[in-house]
């Protein structure tokens, strides 16, 4: 969120060229942003939001977001070093989906270039440049998913590997923790594909009138559980698991758990459990995999995960009432039992 005294600069569209003019400038130790010049022709989307140009973006104020704004901070001289990536690849070109997929196929230092990407945009949102539903929309590409220095590759999904994983860190947990909160945490997300922190929340404010049940299937409402950032609509599960469901108390925090359902950070160290990719983000992945595999079509799959991309927006309604017959597919294919405890 933009600092205390600042008072964030946005770009507004019409059928006609308009033209943003700088304000007179105001006593603080911040430096008003540039004008901005806005073109957007009659066949374009009506929005109150512009198509910015990587040249009118203040470096300083860019910058300044990265390095003492956003959750996640960086060196002042790290995002110097990955604006330069940006500007290499975007100098001159309108900011859309367009030039950051081609910025994404010509440069060379791919890891650098999505990373500063996804942070741009972040900064384009806080500063009402885009829309919250662009943001997402771009973000969603499956060419910008966060690349890591240390990239974890799971096993083909056409194979049973992953599967057998998982059913192993299962009993793992049992030996090492022996406790029913890490255990109902680590089933939740197997079953169910949703974040961490959103299963964390569903079973520390539980409420049964949330719950519905068809069948061997049911599914919790998990819209209130979600943000506008990482949405969630169902968690879906075994409805044998699903009648276990409690609200918990007196329970760690979330960091706790995370680390209980991810091996490599248990102590002390074994070769077995360095091994292993399970994780909570990782399960996520697996999900995914596993959903594909037993012919769940993509669009449910999105749904399932609480992707917000237009298509599931659209669709909504219709795909809250199919998805019953969607998870149906895979109810009695996980490798984890749901009532063993």
């Amino acid at each position: 969120m933009p600092g205390a005294g600042f008072e964030p600069a946005t770009m507004r569209s019409s059928a006609v060229k308009t033209e943003i003019f700088e304000k007179e400038p105001v006593k603080t130790d911040i430096k008003p942003k540039k004008a901005i010049k806005t073109e957007i022709s009659e066949t374009q989307h009506k929005t109150t939001y512009g198509n910015p140009k990587f040249d009118d973006i203040d470096k300083e104020d860019f910058i300044r977001f990265w390095t003492s704004e956003r959750k996640q901070k960086t060196t002042v001289k790290r995002a110097q070093k990955l604006y330069n990536v940006l500007k290499k690849v975007l100098n001159g070109k309108e900011i859309n989906l367009d030039s950051i997929r081609e910025g994404f196929h010509s440069t060379t230092n791919k890891k650098d270039y999505v990373n500063a990407v996804r942070v741009l945009l972040d900064y384009l949102k806080n500063r009402k440049v885009i829309s919250r539903q662009e943001y997402e929309d771009i973000l969603e590409m499956d060419f910008l998913t966060s690349i890591k220095s240390k990239i974890v590759i799971l096993p083909q999904v056409s194979r049973t590997e992953a599967d057998e994983e998982v059913a192993k860190v299962l009993s793992w947990i049992r030996e090492k923790w022996n406790d029913e909160f890490t255990e109902m945490f680590y089933k939740l997300i197997v079953f169910s594909g949703i974040r961490n922190e959103h299963a964390y929340k569903l079973l520390t404010t539980f409420d049964p009138n949330y719950l519905e049940i068809r069948d061997n299937v049911a599914r919790y409402r998990t819209e209130e559980i979600g943000t506008a950032i990482k949405r969630s609509f169902y968690a879906f599960m075994p409805a044998d698991f699903a009648k276990k469901l409690k609200r918990f108390k007196d329970v760690l925090d979330l960091p706790a758990y995370e680390s209980r359902i991810n091996p490599k950070m248990w102590k002390p160290k074994k070769p077995e459990w360095q091994k292993s990719w399970v994780n909570g983000h990782n399960l996520r992945k697996w999900f995914a995999n596993f959903l594909k595999r037993h012919g769940v079509e993509l669009i449910y799959r999105k749904f399932f995960m609480g992707h917000s991309i237009g298509a599931v927006l659209e669709h909504y309604e219709v795909l809250e009432e199919n998805s019953w017959k969607e998870y149906a597919k895979v109810v009695d294919k996980f490798p984890i039992e749901s009532l063993e405890f």
